[in-house]
């Protein structure tokens, strides 16, 4: 019975090590460029244009100033944590 315990704690450090590192990765891109790529990501998607601040607010706990030009993600970190998001919404 503590082995499976065990394992149950060994996951969940590991869930949370990997998304500790995710937003680490998003937060170290900064704002701004976080912001152009989720964009470009609302643009491809073609959802609403709300749709962007919300997940912005939800990353970084404010609402974005200004706007700026969609651009085309550098890594897999947006696409990350929105299956992350997608992942919680459903668990709940």
């Amino acid at each position: 019975m503590e082995s499976s315990a065990a394992s149950r704690d060994e996951k969940q450090a590991k869930r949370l090590a990997r998304t500790a590192d995710l937003l680490l990765r998003l937060h170290l891109k900064g704002q701004t460029q976080v912001f152009a790529e989720m964009r470009w990501v609302q643009e491809q998607r073609q959802y609403k244009p709300g749709w962007t601040a919300h997940c912005f607010r939800e990353l970084f706990g404010i609402w974005p100033r200004g706007e700026v030009e969609p651009a085309r993600p550098t890594d897999n970190a947006i696409e990350e944590w929105l299956a992350s998001r997608k992942r919680k919404a459903r668990a709940s």
